[in-house]
């Protein structure tokens, strides 16, 4: 992770060793993950397989991975095209605005990439698997592979650069990326409410359907229309007969080189222009009084004066609040909601009566909290990019006559407390809804909050080993940065390992369960500590 440094050409062959083996521990790390998106595909393709509708499976892939990207790059685009660091280097230099917009577009497209290798690869393995392999196929394939994430990142440029030039909401970065990610929110949302009473209509008129689709071959295939035409295309490129296949590849092309040309008369016309309007912000002068002058000038203590700065960066700064508070906060306001309204035939009251004298399962409901936290809690980024947060202001962290404990106490805390608040959301919505006990409740709660200190102290003994400082835009620091992923995976395997015993041994008594968890998370978080305040420290003074 943090292997070698600059002076030592050893030490620099060690680190890039280690860093080829990081990603290879990554990739191995998916591997799972993939096998259960094609078990999962594979008992979609049988169903549907079995009214003569197989092919829809590939068609319902391209349109999920033309979604997912469609929104992300809404941000990518504006970020790396219009927001981005460079721009201001760039510009001047005799560069056409197209071939620095089609340079960024690449860029963007190779992590695209693999968002759909996650999804498509498994989906061409459950067709290969149930359907054989021709030489066409497999041409069509990759062809489909490579066009497939072009599409819905020209959509989503062709939409933005209009926006950039000719809207006044271009120099409000914060506002654009606030309410763009907010729509994006309640569309995702509006998707899974239309998906949902779509699957009921469907389960009300289960003959109908089967009548409608059993007439034609992959019928459902014409389903899919709308924005994305290149899922639609690419499925029937690659389930359709040999003629529908040639034919449907050069239509993908064409749509692509098409929107592609669109793309790049947009950017001769319009970016220039809408990238030298931009200001990284807008701001309006405000007279103050000397009260309030006196007011904001009082003087606090070190640890507190630093974590309300933190705070602050954090919640007005977009990327960070969409991704390090927003992720905690929207997932339990979101998921207990849905809990209430999509029960699926459960009486969660029955199921919470039925624990309140049963020991056993009070105790896997216990170490069913204890995942569902580590879960939260590990996917929350604020520790793990903490440090890579200050980006090149961080010698100010060296300047300032404040312990370098202190200033990890600071970052500790905000982590801590906003983890902390996913769980309490989470604990008081499932406390309602099936109707458990207080002191369960406040054990639930106990556990969160040590698990989301050992998760923070994890997090940022990560980016103090391998900061990210050098980065041109906020979603660098965050969105694209391995530490918190790494600090996912290293905090879901050790409580996934010290739950074990508990599991074995303590099932029998919900207080022994609840004794023998918090234990171990005491036990760990003292541990994490020991080493944040010794090896942390180090790691902090050594970083330049």
């Amino acid at each position: 992770m943090g292997l070698g440094g600059k002076n030592s050409k050893k030490s620099s062959k060690l680190s890039n060793v280690g860093g080829v083996f990081l990603y290879l521990l990554l990739a191995l790390c998916f591997v799972p993950l993939g096998f259960a998106v094609f078990e999962m595909l594979d008992g979609m393709y049988q169903s549907l397989n079995a009214v003569n509708q197989g092919g829809y499976v590939i068609g319902l892939s391209f349109v999920m991975v033309s979604f997912i990207i469609f929104f992300f790059s809404i941000f990518s685009i504006a970020a790396v095209l219009f927001y981005s660091k460079d721009i201001g280097y760039l510009l001047p230099l005799p560069f056409k605005p197209r071939e620095i917009t089609l340079a960024k577009f690449l860029y963007i497209l190779i992590g695209e990439y693999l968002i759909e290798a996650l999804i498509v690869i498994p989906t061409y393995a459950v067709w290969v698997v149930n359907n054989g392999v021709t030489p066409l196929f497999i041409i069509n394939a990759i062809l489909v592979f490579l066009l497939t994430p072009v599409f819905p990142i020209l959509v989503a440029s062709i939409i933005i650069m209009p926006i950039m030039r000719f809207s006044s909401l271009s120099k409000h970065k914060d506002a654009f990326t606030v309410i763009s990610s907010l729509m994006a929110i309640v569309v995702g949302l509006g998707i899974n409410v239309f998906m949902n009473r779509t699957g009921s209509m469907l389960h009300g008129n289960k003959m109908a359907m089967a009548q409608q689709i059993l007439q034609t071959k992959n019928g459902m295939l014409s389903s899919i229309s709308g924005l994305f035409i290149n899922a639609r295309l690419g499925a029937e490129a690659l389930t359709g007969n040999t003629a529908n296949q040639v034919i449907n590849v050069l239509l993908l092309l064409l749509i692509v080189a098409l929107a592609v040309m669109l793309f790049v008369v947009l950017s001769d016309a319009l970016y220039l222009k809408g990238a030298m309007s931009i200001s990284d912000s807008a701001s309006k002068k405000t007279k103050i009084s000397n009260e309030e002058f006196d007011k904001s000038t009082n003087m606090n203590g070190q640890i507190s004066t630093l974590v309300k700065r933190e705070m602050k960066i954090l919640m007005r700064t977009p990327v960070y609040l969409l991704n390090c508070v927003g992720t905690i906060i929207i997932m339990p306001i979101c998921f207990v909601p849905m809990l209430f309204v999509n029960k699926g035939g459960i009486n969660f009251s029955s199921v919470g009566a039925s624990m309140q004298n049963n020991n056993v399962k009070q105790s896997i409901a216990l170490l069913v909290v204890y995942g569902a936290i580590t879960l939260f809690a590990g996917i929350s980024p604020t520790a793990s990019t903490a440090i890579s947060r200050e980006g090149s202001i961080f010698f100010v962290s060296k300047y300032i006559p404040v312990d370098y404990m202190k200033q990890i106490w600071a970052k500790l805390i905000p982590s801590i407390a906003i983890n902390f608040l996913g769980t309490l959301i989470m604990a008081v919505g499932v406390t309602i809804l099936l109707h458990i006990s207080v002191d369960i409740c406040l054990i639930a709660l106990l556990i969160g909050l040590l698990i989301s200190s050992f998760t923070a102290f994890l997090g940022i003994l990560v980016d103090l080993i391998r900061p990210k400082l050098v980065w041109n835009g906020e979603e660098q620091a965050v969105k694209q940065n391995l530490n918190s992923f790494i600090g996912f995976i290293i905090s879901c395997v050790l409580l996934g390992i010290c739950a074990i015993p508990v599991v074995m041994f303590c099932l029998d008594s919900m207080w022994l369960t609840a004794g023998a968890i918090i234990g171990i998370l005491v036990v760990l978080n003292l541990i994490g500590y020991f080493i944040v305040s010794t090896y942390g420290v180090s790691r902090f003074k050594a970083i330049e």
